[in-house]
């Protein structure tokens, strides 16, 4: 397997200048040669990456501040919906409450009219007793007693 690797090695690399000539200064160190294109090329696919390298601790500031602020916004509504529950159960009391005020007051009312007729009764009874004649008490005499 390593023989087949140091062939593969050597079959594509035949075309490769040699050691001497690269250390002549002859050739260009590579495969081909190294034209202004692809140069420039090179050098502004370069300028492009070091741009973006640039901006990269604002991206993650950014991408930090975003995922913060959504962390807020979650907790502030998680808490707001706690409260509106608490609100809600409080509202519900209330309504149960003020549900419950007619029955009540059909009650009170019955009760204070009927105390009401038990009263205007007795006032009523007690005028009537006053203006009657008063009743004729007739004496009728003791039968005589024999006397033994």
């Amino acid at each position: 397997m390593p023989e087949f690797r140091i062939k593969r090695f050597s079959e594509l690399h035949k075309d490769a200048p040699s050691a001497a000539s690269l250390e002549n200064g002859a050739g260009g160190g590579h495969h081909g040669g190294m034209d202004d294109i692809w140069r420039a090329a090179t050098d502004q696919r370069l300028a492009s990456i070091e741009g973006r390298l640039a901006a990269m601790p604002t991206t993650w500031q950014l991408i930090t501040l975003v995922i913060a602020v959504i962390g807020v916004i979650a907790t502030f509504s998680i808490f707001t919906i706690s409260r509106v529950d608490r609100v809600e159960a409080r509202m519900d009391a209330l309504e149960a409450k003020v549900d419950a005020i007619p029955s009540r007051l059909s009650e009170e009312m019955r009760a204070m009219r009927m105390e009401m007729a038990a009263q205007t009764s007795a006032i009523a009874n007690a005028i009537t007793a006053t203006r009657q004649q008063a009743p004729q008490v007739i004496l009728v005499p003791a039968p005589p007693t024999k006397a033994p």
